[in-house]
C-alpha cells in the first residue's frame, strides 16, 4: 500500500513539475501574442516586459518545484519508515516522476502535428524528451528525499539522546584526573613549616 500511495503521488508530482516548468513561458507567450493591455503590468517596452517576466519566471520556477519535492518528501516521510525503506522510496519517486513528465509531455506534444518524420525530427523530439526529463525528474527525488531525510532527522532530535555510561572515560580525561588527585594529596602530606 505503501508503495502504491508514493507512486501515485510520484507521479502527480511529476504532473505538477511540468506544469511548473512550462507553464510560465507558454503563459507568458500567449500574452505577447494577445497583447498587455490591462492584463499584467507593463514594464517599459514590450520587450522589457516580456523580458522581466521571463526572468521572474526563471527564478521562481526551481524554486517552486524544489519546495514542492521538499514538501512531498518530508509528508512521505510521515508514513513510511525510510531508515529502512530509503532505497526503494527514492526509486519510486524517480521512476514515478518520470511517468508523470512523460504523460503530461505526451498530452501536450499530442497537439503539436509533425508533417514528416524524419532523422533530424525524431533527435529532436527525443533530445527535447531527455532534456525534460533532466530539468524535473532530479529536483523532484533528489528535494523528495531531502524532505524525508529533514522528517527523519527531525524525529531523531526529538528523541532523548542515550545516558552516557560515567565509567567510559576518556584516556586523556582520566589522565587529567589522576594528576589532579595526585597533586592534591601531595599537597595534603606535606608539613607545614
Amino acid at each position: 500500500m505503501e508503495r502504491k500511495y508514493v507512486g501515485g503521488l510520484s507521479v502527480v508530482i511529476g504532473i505538477l513539475g511540468f506544469v511548473i516548468q512550462y507553464a510560465p513561458p507558454l503563459i507568458i507567450g500567449r500574452l505577447v501574442d494577445g497583447g498587455f493591455e490591462g492584463m499584467v503590468p507593463t514594464i517599459g517596452t514590450t520587450g522589457q516586459t516580456v523580458t522581466t517576466y521571463n526572468l521572474l519566471s526563471n527564478i521562481a520556477q526551481p524554486l517552486v518545484l524544489l519546495v514542492v519535492a521538499v514538501s512531498f518528501g518530508y509528508s512521505i516521510a510521515h508514513r513510511v519508515d525510510m531508515a529502512h525503506n530509503y532505497r526503494w522510496v527514492v526509486r519510486t519517486i524517480a521512476l514515478g516522476s518520470i511517468g508523470g513528465v512523460t504523460l503530461a509531455g505526451a498530452l501536450v506534444s499530442s497537439e503539436i502535428t509533425v508533417t514528416s518524420i524524419d532523422g533530424f525530427s525524431l533527435f529532436l523530439l527525443l533530445a527535447s524528451y531527455v532534456a525534460m526529463l533532466a530539468s524535473i525528474v532530479p529536483v523532484i527525488t533528489v528535494g523528495a528525499f531531502a524532505g524525508a531525510a529533514l522528517s527523519h532527522f527531525q524525529t531523531d532530535d526529538e528523541t532523548p539522546s542515550r545516558p552516557v555510561d560515567a565509567s567510559t572515560d576518556s584516556s586523556s580525561d582520566s589522565l587529567s584526573r589522576s594528576t589532579d588527585e595526585n597533586s592534591h594529596t601531595q599537597s595534603q602530606t606535606q608539613p607545614i613549616q
